[in-house]
């Protein structure tokens, strides 16, 4: 099948400046871009007065946690635009399962002929494949769930499980995983031994992946520079998701230290372009109880100490400003400020975090006003689609814009080819020929086509097509 678009104003990606120019997709490539008046494609796009862009790769996307019910469509992903989502950046993914044990709320229930016996990246990798996807799609491999294979325990490992998840993590981006991610673990306070991070990182190198740490508000800025430090030096493309509460102040200093890492490192500061993002309540917590469940949590959380500890948090990512945005156990919460909350509860400050965990549940989602000023989010290498989970993300991007400080061509390179190099991918993120023909077309800066593989899937605010994504082939 050939699609042509006509008219358009081209921005390609790679930060050049919007060029009116016509685009033919020939099955899933870009076949020619140019004037093309003369060429009779099967379906043509009046694109005049809009924009044409690469869609965006959503670089640490929570499809694998919250749209296991969306497979195969992904839906929500069209409707904002995304053309590539990139799972297990929360430090868990869907594999490996080294004892053959596959992930049992990953079974494509009521949907025929889908594979769910997969053991590790290549047979997961296949199955979502398998299964017709919206969108097109990659993963980490989590570092949780690396561990999760030898042990239960939050415990140092022995010289052969280091061995045995040091391979897994090789068989893992051989098969297909863009990396390693260690999630929502505090970048300075990561439970690692040296021997365990030194293991992980040659095979890390060896298998050329790259890897996703996250900076969180409690997060000492000098310590976590010198570890991104450290696995840069090996060649490793580092990507840190930088947290909504994490203060202006912190960051600069951060940004000083690891602006000393030499310049052929990939390093990338992936932010929300939107105003306000949303975390859980798990997230807010502290590190050493994020991993626990709700019923621990709860009772972890009834100590003295603990009490002004979570005083001190709420009062440090200011939450009484936040907006609660999504909570599956109560969702006539949704939209109500957590300052609202304390007043009909009467609640003491020392105990807002734990009321709203025992009322609303841990994975209850805050909505919150980013702290990070514009020019840091500006300089950043990346923009991730995620954080914040907006409506309309390319929307809010372009309304973003002269906030802070970026062009549109630079605001579309962050969303496109920037995130497509961090994760190794084959020709994704640009309008190229012989380039993915994943595009987006904004008019009045609202999507009216999204383009996935050559195939229209979002059309008219309609969803019209939702099997055209699939496997984003990594080069190595």
């Amino acid at each position: 099948m050939s699609l042509l678009i006509k008219g358009g104003d081209v921005v390609d990606g790679l930060g050049g400046a919007p060029v009116r120019a016509d685009i033919l997709l020939v099955s899933d490539r870009i076949a020619a871009i140019g004037d093309l008046p003369a060429y009779k494609a099967d379906k043509v796009i009046n694109a005049s007065g809009s924009f044409v862009i690469p869609a965006p790769i959503d670089l640490v996307s929570l499809a694998d946690k919250t749209s296991i019910d969306a497979i195969p469509s992904f839906d929500r992903f069209l409707q904002e635009g995304i053309g590539t989502v990139v799972m297990g950046g929360e430090g868990t993914s869907r594999f490996p399962a080294p004892y053959g044990e596959p992930e049992p709320s990953w079974r494509f229930e009521g949907y025929p002929n889908k594979n769910s016996d997969w053991k590790n990246a290549e047979e997961f990798l296949k199955a979502v494949s398998f299964s017709k996807p919206g969108v097109s799609f990659g993963s980490f491999v989590g570092w949780e769930s690396l561990r999760g294979g030898v042990t239960e325990k939050w415990r140092e490992l022995s010289d052969s499980e280091i061995s045995v998840i040091s391979y897994a993590l090789s068989q893992s981006v051989s098969g297909g995983a863009c990396g390693l991610s260690f999630g929502s673990c505090s970048l300075s306070n990561i439970p690692i031994s040296d021997k365990e991070f030194s293991g992980l990182m040659r095979s890390l190198s060896d298998s050329r992946g790259s890897c996703v740490f996250s900076l969180r508000y409690d997060d000492d800025p000098l310590e976590s520079s010198k570890l991104v430090k450290k696995v840069g030096a090996m060649g490793i493309p580092v990507m840190i998701a930088v947290s909504p509460l994490v203060s202006s102040k912190d960051l600069k200093k951060f940004i000083l230290e690891i602006k000393e890492i030499p310049e052929k490192t990939r390093l990338g500061l992936v932010f929300s372009p939107s105003g306000s993002e949303v975390i859980s309540l798990r997230d807010i917590l502290p590190q050493e109880m994020r991993h626990l469940s709700e019923p621990m949590i709860m009772k972890e959380l009834q100590g003295t100490r603990m009490k002004a500890r979570l005083a001190k948090i709420a009062s440090a990512v200011s939450l009484p400003e936040a907006v609660i945005s999504f909570s599956p156990r109560t969702p006539f919460l949704k939209g109500k400020s957590v300052s609202e909350f304390i007043a009909n509860r009467e609640i003491a400050e020392d105990r807002v975090i734990s009321k709203l965990i025992s009322v609303a549940g841990v994975n209850t989602f805050i909505r919150f006003s980013s702290t990070v000023a514009p020019e840091l989010v500006s300089e950043s290498m990346s923009f991730a689609a995620s954080f914040g989970c907006p409506e309309s993300y390319i929307s809010n991007v372009i309304e973003s814009c002269d906030k802070l400080g970026v062009s549109l061509a630079s605001a579309v390179r962050k969303m496109s080819s920037l995130p497509s190099e961090m994760c190794g991918f084959e020709k994704r993120g640009s309008i190229s020929e012989g380039g993915s023909a994943s595009l987006v077309i904004i008019k009045d800066k609202k999507i009216s086509h999204s383009i996935i593989e050559g195939s229209i899937s979002f059309s008219d605010e309609k969803t019209v097509e939702i099997n055209s994504g699939r496997l984003a082939k990594r080069h190595v």
